[in-house]
């Protein structure tokens, strides 16, 4: 891969469903310290923060860290946070600006593995020839959903003939926050996580986690440690 890499991590003080969640502690080690060390075998990785404990634990596990202000999720769009992110990295890019390809990551999804990142980065090197112009990690789902104004998902006269199962169905595909990739001067100029034509890459599914709640926590404790 020819690119410069950079992983940012977004961590913030202020999470409300789970208070310091990035803090939380896996099999001996925090959230944060887990993403560090899930990428920096694949490139350079910034933490971004608002909190003086998470920045200084992200140094302790040797990411470049840049202190953010956009932090306050009924204030500031995400918009605001990946412009101001994008601007803050802008001091350690050395003029290479063009060349350099941003992977947004978070500390949420712990299960994501280094291989899986590194397949995630190949991958966009080849939609990028393909005519993509960027990656969003998805992971499929199958079932009879309708939407909110009572539209089916699927194929129901199909159905009516012969019923098929969920796992019969064509699958949706979630976008599960784990993985997106752009060029940083994309990023910088669209202020949004992936471009106009992304390419879906699906992580495998047992590395689908996102913690938003206690629960998916305790999932994840289950998971790892058993």
């Amino acid at each position: 891969m020819s690119n410069n890499i950079v992983f940012c991590i977004p961590v913030r003080a202020g999470s409300k469903r789970i208070p310091r969640k990035n803090m939380l502690e896996l099999d001996g080690e925090t959230l944060l310290a887990r993403k560090i060390r899930q990428v920096s075998s694949l490139g350079s990785v910034v933490v971004g923060s608002d909190d003086d404990g998470m920045l200084a634990e992200a140094k302790r596990h040797g990411a470049v860290t840049v202190r953010r202000q956009c932090t306050d999720e009924g204030r500031d769009t995400a918009n605001c946070m990946i412009a101001e992110f994008m601007v803050l990295i802008s001091q350690f890019l050395m003029g290479c600006e063009n060349r350099t390809t941003i992977v947004w990551s978070h500390c949420t999804n712990p299960l994501v593995s280094t291989m899986t990142y590194h397949a995630a980065l190949v991958e966009y090197e080849r939609a990028l020839k393909a005519g993509y112009d960027s990656l969003v990690s998805v992971h499929a789902i199958r079932g009879h959903y309708w939407s909110e104004d009572g539209q089916p998902l699927y194929d129901v006269e199909r159905c009516r003939v012969h019923h098929m199962c969920a796992s019969e169905l064509p699958p949706l595909y979630e976008q599960d926050g784990a993985i997106f990739i752009q060029p940083y001067r994309q990023m910088m100029d669209n202020q949004y996580f992936f471009g106009q034509n992304p390419y879906l890459f699906r992580i495998p599914e047992r590395e689908f986690l996102d913690i938003n709640e206690q629960k998916d926590y305790l999932l994840a404790k289950a998971i790892i440690e058993g």
